[in-house]
């Protein structure tokens, strides 16, 4: 058995060297550790669905409507308690926020939206879509299963987020849009909003109206610039301090 001390000699001048390397490692992962948390922010609202022209040939319009109560926003923190954490902490119970009208679909009426499109403000965060989906319904990126004789529907959504708290100024977020329908299927969902066209974007009733969304975003911890910095040169002061232990050996 070999045991290694830290006693006077040059074995111990290189063992403090990487000691010394060690510990800038340790500091830079604590920095990490601080400056890289993970966000998650929830959001909810109402939405009506439906599409322009009736048929397959006609893109799905996701509207967005204020919230239930009244408002100019047309989403909503969780109310009377959010669950947000990290820097969407700031953002208190029941802030209003805008969130843009969507629309999917392979179809020309009406144009459907595309990316990179900034989509929600909210508490003084700015979200930007750079993907949807992906999706299993009709060419657009809403993802559906049926669940008993529930329909659950998903839209998921990738991007960057702006506002106080990221030091970086942009921070990466997955997060996605979830509903469900009791009671039906997915064929009678989609007819529905297929065979019940609005003639105008304003027609009230038309689709299927008032369905309840909530949101979950959550951004990615990835280390800041500096800290992968720091990390690399403790990692090469260890390195070097390896390879000149086993030269001098």
């Amino acid at each position: 058995m070999v045991i290694f001390t830290g006693g006077c000699g040059m074995s111990g001048k290189v063992f403090r060297g990487v000691a010394v390397a060690a510990t800038l490692v340790f500091s830079a992962a604590t920095a990490q550790n601080a400056s890289a948390q993970s966000s998650k922010l929830n959001i909810v609202g109402t939405v009506n669905l439906y599409q322009l022209i009736s048929g397959a040939g006609g893109n799905l319009v996701v509207d967005f409507v204020p919230p239930q109560g009244g408002g100019i926003g047309t989403i909503s923190t969780v109310f009377p308690t959010t669950g947000n954490t990290g820097a969407f902490t700031s953002v208190a119970p029941a802030t209003l926020g805008t969130n843009i009208d969507f629309v999917f679909g392979p179809n020309a009426t009406p144009p459907a939206t595309t990316t990179p499109v900034p989509f929600l403000s909210i508490g003084g965060y700015q979200f930007t879509a750079l993907n949807f989906g992906p999706g299993n319904v009709g060419g657009t990126p809403v993802n559906v299963t049926q669940v008993g004789n529930t329909v659950f529907a998903t839209l998921n959504v990738s991007g960057f987020v702006t506002g106080p708290g990221f030091t970086t100024g942009a921070k990466q977020f997955t997060g996605a849009y979830s509903t469900q329908f009791p009671n039906q299927t997915i064929g009678s969902v989609v007819n529905q909003i297929q065979n019940n066209p609005c003639t105008t974007p304003t027609t009230p009733r038309c689709g299927i109206g008032n369905v309840s969304v909530s949101a979950t975003f959550v951004t990615s911890a990835v280390p800041e610039p500096a800290t992968v910095a720091l990390m690399g040169t403790g990692l090469l002061a260890m390195f070097g301090a390896v390879r000149r232990r086993r030269s001098e050996v």
